[in-house]
């Protein structure tokens, strides 16, 4: 029985791997928002949008990573992988924002259950099996999993969905439906593995200790906002890059070849091997370094989308932005794990997501109320965020040396 629990506890990370890959194939994102726009939502719209997705994660991170901290990981992951499916059937009948929005609370709600209890499952089963030296390639691995049939789907959706058709709207979410399900269906066969809960941790409660420990490390909260402020200012322009590419007159097909090939392509090589990208350079530095990249390509996206035509060049110059914050991912996972403990770890993560929103929803609204005013506004709110990131929420010294 105990050997039978060991190999289950070696194969979570390829189960998990699988699962997260296919539930997140997205071949639907390359034409997300102009599936929006051909259904009724505005530009302003998608934004607003985006807000309803931070107020669900506002609502429904920290229950449901509670939720996997004290009722079990494996079933909270299930539990979301039904709210998966229920988002991509309620895509064939949304019309207008507030249909596509109650998909959107899906969607969110699917989102929060795995945040931090896919992590917290994977590195409690290295903790069990005495390998926590090597989390950080297993944290890779992990969230490479997303990038794995991201390579080819922003091609094959672009392909399918080249003349913004309804039918082919509704072939690609199809696609995606059935691969959600197969990845639905890889999650029974995880195992739980052991996360240790004394008297006085259930006695004081799992949330309001991990809660505590965020509030009372201010250097925790410091990295935290490092981490999201960055994640912003991306996610505001690829919120709606579809859109201001192909006005401009880009094909939906390069947009789809250079989407899936230059970023999802390097992006998964990248994290799937991020142990051994500067080994010995410190987390840190790491993140440091990546930040001031992300400064400069978002300073050259500004450049070129106010004073240039090169929109070949600047769909590139944005992948190459993407992509060097994305690949801050699993190093900040390795530092958030590292001060989170067994019993709440799934907590300890969704609490820094929870202040995420916080983050998000007001320069979502921001980024919304512009746009309709200036269609490239949103490129000088993440360069002024990134600016922010680099020179005011500086990384603090004062976290352990193993990560200096």
């Amino acid at each position: 029985m105990v050997e039978k629990h060991t190999r289950g506890l070696r194969r979570n990370i390829f189960l998990l791997f699988w699962a997260k890959a296919l539930m997140t194939m997205g071949v639907i994102n390359i034409v997300i928002v102009l599936f929006y726009i051909h259904r009724g939502v505005s530009v302003s719209e998608v934004f607003y949008l985006s807000v309803v997705w931070s107020l669900t994660m506002f609502v429904v991170e920290i229950p449901s990573s509670y939720l996997a901290d004290r009722w079990g990981r494996k079933k909270t992951l299930i539990l979301g992988g039904f709210f998966l499916l229920f988002y991509f059937l309620s895509l064939y009948v949304s019309y207008g924002f507030w249909q596509f929005a109650g998909g959107i609370v899906l969607l969110s709600s699917w989102f929060a259950a795995f945040s931090g209890t896919d992590e917290a499952l994977v590195y409690d089963s290295k903790r069990e099996l005495g390998e926590e030296d090597v989390t950080l390639r297993s944290l890779g691995i992990l969230q490479s999993a997303p990038r794995f049939f991201k390579i080819f789907a922003p091609v094959i959706g672009a392909l399918i969905a080249k003349d913004l058709l309804e039918m082919q709207y509704l072939t690609i979410v199809t696609i995606d439906m059935v691969a959600g399900v197969f990845g639905l269906l890889l999650l029974f066969f995880l195992t739980e593995p052991k996360h240790c809960v004394d008297v006085e941790q259930q006695e004081s409660g799992i949330m309001i200790d991990a809660w505590r420990y965020i509030t009372s490390n201010r250097d925790i909260v410091h990295i935290i906002l490092n981490r999201f402020f960055a994640f912003t200012a991306v996610f505001i322009i690829w919120r709606y890059y579809q859109q201001i590419f192909v006005q401009f007159g880009v094909s939906i097909v390069v947009i789809g070849l250079v989407w899936g090939l230059v970023y999802q392509l390097v992006s998964f090589v990248t994290v799937l091997n991020i142990q051994r990208i500067f080994p010995s350079v410190p987390l840190r530095l790491r993140i440091i370094r990546l930040n001031q990249l992300c400064v400069l390509f978002s300073f050259l996206c500004m450049l070129l989308v106010y004073f240039t035509q090169w929109w070949y060049v600047t769909l590139v110059c944005f992948s190459l932005l993407a992509y060097v914050e994305y690949i801050r991912t699993p190093l900040f996972s390795e530092i958030f794990h590292k001060f989170s403990h067994s019993y709440n770890r799934a907590t300890f993560v969704s609490l820094s997501n929870t202040i995420k929103g916080f983050v998000d929803i007001p320069l979502l609204l921001c980024a919304g109320f512009l746009v309709s005013y200036d269609i490239r506004a949103p490129f000088i709110i993440a360069f002024v965020l990134l600016v922010f990131v680099v020179f005011v929420l500086r990384f603090p010294k004062g976290i352990p040396k193993k990560f200096v």
